[in-house]
């Protein structure tokens, strides 16, 4: 009985928590007060996690919770109270953890909702349903925050919620729109980023004082490049729930395309070629120092030896006997790791010579042969991804239905009197938060193989995807910036070789393959 429990004297302590920072504690805190008033029982400390959140702050970054537990261990308090069992722990093994242990320290553990106090029996059967309910419950939480956000987007059109990104405020009726003025800003940092200037390079490039009144940065550039909102996209959850200064992967993020009205700055095919380049980037697999400098081939010129050219500065500059100043020396691409270093490719006469064949093949292509190769190529990429996505759906059903299955083994020896195989029931509960967690990661693969399905079908084998290359290449060659002419030279050759004195170039999209002698802008010394 509860009342054999809760005598006049007993020391207790108090856990309070809510998981964020826009609610209180009031409502706990008052209910678990009439209970130790009610009882005669001395509170000794009260222990507040406020805006700690069960599932996205782990046990270690608790600290009331962690100090809690510490004074248990010295024999502090005789009782815990808490509102309810959901407000310390809600993942399963670690339910069962604190609670077996304040019962092996003799600490009995209240529960004070509803204003009805109750013991917690520490049992490891009750516990791991207790846990595997909350495990639901907080995800019926995740759903219903979504299910509003969703509303708020989708019926309404409306913001939701969160500091308003660069170039936009918020109506009172809750809308976003872009502030008149900043259009240029936008614009301008996608068609760089695109031509692949680095987030750094872009920001030096735009105006001072531009940025709310600030210099703009390169977080800020970056912040601009990850944002669908300049497409006309509402999006939200894009962040990490345990690091809010780290996006999550897209695949995660909440999308809505139909419900706003804004204006878009750029088009979707802009922005998606934006942030394939960004993954990129932050993945290694390119550096935007390639895109950089004078050199029209570096970071695409490799060795017989494979390893990727190298670039250097030969020229001094000196004075003649006139006093004028005079540049001797030359630029060029080097190989250091293989016996072909003591070979230089003059860098301006080879760069000359790749960019007038590349011109000479692609300036006069009709279009219709280089977007059928295009089309072929992501036709063939497509069949690959869905034969993956049919193996990854049969693992993800054969994982749900053992754990079913677990779940049922589980309830079945709940049912059987007097059936107490603690290990058996915890080991079952291992299997099952496996099966879970292999679940999970055959969801996050099938979502990101998804991804990009969509991006092959709705963008890369669309002609509007493809609109800057189109520009460039029917634009006059003599007005191409040198970075223009390193974009257009990435996006269709995928090698270029040096083997002896001939230069070997694959271009993309099978269209074509080419060897050329290039010993006129080749020197040995």
């Amino acid at each position: 009985m509860i009342d054999n429990i809760l005598t006049v004297g007993k020391k207790v302590a108090i856990y309070i928590r809510h998981s964020t920072k826009k609610q209180d504690a009031f409502h706990q805190t008052e209910t678990i007060k009439r209970v130790v008033q009610k009882y005669g029982l001395i509170a000794i400390e009260t222990y507040y996690d406020n805006g700690k959140s069960c599932f996205r702050k782990p046990i270690e970054k608790r600290p009331e919770l962690n100090k809690l537990l510490q004074n248990a261990e010295s024999g502090a308090f005789e009782i815990l109270l808490i509102y309810d069992v959901d407000r310390v722990v809600r993942e399963v093994a670690q339910n069962t953890q604190i609670f077996s242990r304040l019962s092996e320290l003799g600490i009995n553990v209240i529960a004070c909702s509803g204003g009805k106090p109750r013991e917690v029996e520490i049992d490891t059967m009750k516990l791991i349903l207790s846990g595997i309910r909350a495990e639901s419950e907080s995800d019926n939480i995740s759903v219903r925050v979504y299910d509003s956000c969703f509303t708020r987007v989708a019926n309404h059109g409306e913001w939701p919620g969160g500091v308003p990104p660069y170039g936009c405020y918020i109506t009172k009726d809750h809308k976003i729109k872009f502030k008149p003025g900043n259009s240029e800003n936008i614009e301008k940092i996608f068609r760089l980023y695109q031509l692949g200037l680095g987030s750094s390079k872009i920001a030096d490039a735009l105006p001072k004082g531009s940025y709310n009144g600030g210099n703009w940065t390169r977080y800020a550039v970056e912040g601009v490049i990850r944002n669908p909102i300049y497409a006309g996209i509402m999006s939200w959850g894009k962040r990490q729930k345990n690091n809010n200064s780290k996006y999550q992967n897209r695949e995660l993020w909440k999308i809505e395309t139909k419900a706003t009205d804004v204006q878009p700055l750029i088009s979707i095919f802009t922005f998606e070629r934006c942030w394939d380049l960004y993954v990129k980037r932050k993945n290694g697999e390119i550096s935007s120092c390639d895109y950089s400098g004078n050199y029209l081939l570096k970071g695409i010129l490799a060795c017989k030896c494979g390893s990727m050219m190298k670039t250097k500065d030969g020229r001094n500059k000196t004075k003649d006997k006139s006093g004028r100043l005079k540049t001797y020396g030359e630029c060029y691409y080097y190989c250091p790791e293989c016996g072909y270093h003591n070979v230089k490719i003059i860098h301006h006469i080879v760069d000359e010579k790749i960019w007038a064949l590349f011109r000479s093949k692609y300036a006069f292509l009709p279009e219709s042969q280089v977007f059928k190769k295009i089309y072929e190529h992501f036709g063939s990429r497509l069949d690959i991804l869905n034969d993956r996505l049919g193996e990854l759906m049969k693992s993800r059903t054969e994982l749900k239905e053992t754990e079913t299955q677990i779940i049922d083994k589980i309830a079945e020896h709940l049912k059987i009197d007097g059936k107490n195989d603690q290990n058996l029931l915890a080991a079952l509960d291992n299997e099952r938060i496996r099966l879970k967690l292999e679940q999970d990661a055959c969801v996050t693969q099938i979502n990101k193989i998804l991804l990009q399905i969509e991006k092959i079908e709705k963008y890369k084998n669309s002609k509007e995807y493809w609109e800057q290359e189109i520009k460039l290449l029917s634009a006059n060659a003599d007005k191409l910036k040198n970075y223009e002419k390193k974009y257009l030279i990435r996006q269709f050759i995928e090698e270029i070789i040096l083997n002896g004195y001939c230069l070997s170039i694959t271009f993309k999209w099978d269209l074509e393959h080419d060897t050329i002698d290039y010993r006129s802008g080749i020197f040995c010394f």
